[in-house]
């Protein structure tokens, strides 16, 4: 494919929030180019592979998707909440969630984009950008050779280390406290049940952080760890020990290892022809880590507005502001939450964490979900239990606990 001279807008990075941003411009007749560093979509992705059910149906409802079966390797109908003592519960919900097959999904993405119009150039590596004029001309490398094209809008969702931000003056460092270490292996053991995932939190094997085992079939499961970067101790270390403990038989199949920049430090994510969305604009969940849900939102409304951009002819800052404000309406209640927890948890003990796992296994154990959304969760806990209340306020939490009952009940 030759590149033009010229794009409406050029999106930088082909995986949800990049392809979901494309989607939406090609849908509705914008010129767009669709930029990816890899040779194929979905190579070398950190990533553990779960969604929710409702991150399912919004990857349907923002794609226009009606059954994707081929990038789903299981689906999941319970969860086991372990604690530091090996005792566990488990929840249910039919439509809990799936585990992906990742690279097949980010595929899929891509090829929705290209199939309303997109144009898609793999193999090709951003390298700058500047304002000349009322335009950014971007410098891109393709075949060993440096090419340049211009467009009025670039939305850059390049991942964690985005360089499109860091060209166009945007800070997206964070601290350590906002970045985990990860570490996965896939595995086979027999067994593995594929419809459960499995979450341990424990400060032995997975400080300031936890471990999961999310199936994929037929005995078939990525089980990893993630821990705070501000610990000096390698994930890997802790996965190995986990193997030993927990599937001392199972056989080790492939490893990743990466670093995941979550937010906690709420960041600038647009200026004058210029929006951030995904990973890039640091809107990975803050307790979890995971970004999936977040890259297809801000890829989806990135689009919209750059869409209204075109429209009015205004790239300015002032007008691609309410992109942000849009995310946040979007994202904000629950990302606050989960920020607000993982900073109450970060320095708990495993004493602490088992008094507060007991209460959740009152609350929850062996039931059926109504909802499996953190908001709605944390609104019948506070209803339900005087005992989580109690742990809240009597471990010196007031100012978390009011600042909990404030976002829950006002959005703010």
């Amino acid at each position: 494919m030759n590149l033009k001279s010229e794009y409406s807008a050029i999106v930088i990075g082909a995986g949800p929030a990049g392809s979901s941003a494309a989607y939406a411009l090609a849908k509705n007749g914008v010129d767009v180019l669709l930029v990816e560093k890899q040779r194929e979509v979905g190579k070398d992705i950190f990533c553990a592979e779960g969604i929710s059910g409702n991150t399912l149906n919004l990857v349907k409802k923002t794609f226009d998707i009606e059954e994707p079966q081929k990038f789903i390797a299981t689906r999941v109908n319970s969860v086991r909440i372990i604690s530091p003592e090996l005792d566990y519960f488990d929840v249910y919900r039919e439509d809990m969630g799936v585990i992906l097959e990742r690279k097949i999904f980010d595929r899929t993405l891509a090829e929705k984009a290209v199939s309303k119009g997109a144009h898609l150039a793999v193999s090709t590596k951003f390298l700058d950008a500047r304002r000349v004029g009322d335009k950014i001309e971007v410098d891109l490398m393709r075949s060993g050779k440096r090419e340049s094209v211009r467009t009025a809008i670039l939305i850059g969702a390049d991942g964690p280390a985005s360089a499109v931000a860091t060209s166009m003056g945007l800070n997206m460092d964070v601290g350590n406290e906002n970045i985990h270490k990860c570490a996965q292996f896939l595995i086979y053991d027999g067994k593995i049940e594929s419809n459960r995932m499995d979450f341990l939190f424990s400060k032995k094997y997975s400080p300031s952080g936890y471990a999961w085992t999310f199936p994929k079939g037929k005995g078939l499961a990525n089980f990893g760890v993630g821990i705070l970067s501000d610990k000096k101790e390698d994930p890997m270390e802790y996965l190995e020990q986990l193997l030993r403990d927990f599937y001392p038989d199972a056989r080790v199949i492939g490893w990743l290892k990466g670093v995941v920049p979550t937010g906690g430090n709420l960041k600038k994510i647009y200026a004058d022809n210029l929006i951030v969305a995904g990973d890039a604009a640091r809107l990975a969940d803050p307790l979890t880590g995971g970004g999936i849900a977040a890259a297809i939102i801000s890829g989806h409304l990135a689009g919209e507005t750059a869409i209204e951009a075109l429209e009015a002819g205004d790239f300015s800052e002032k007008f691609l502001k309410k992109y942000e404000k849009r995310v946040w309406q979007e994202l904000g209640v629950d990302y606050k939450i989960s920020l607000i927890i993982r900073e109450y948890l970060k320095n708990y003990t495993d004493e602490r964490i088992i008094k507060l796992y007991r209460v959740l296994k009152h609350l929850f154990g062996g039931k059926n979900l109504q909802s499996i959304k953190l908001t709605d969760l944390f609104i019948s806990s506070l209803k339900n239990s005087k005992e989580l209340v109690g742990l809240l306020l009597g471990s010196g939490g007031d100012a978390i606990f009011n600042s909990l009952r404030k976002i829950i009940f006002t959005g703010k």
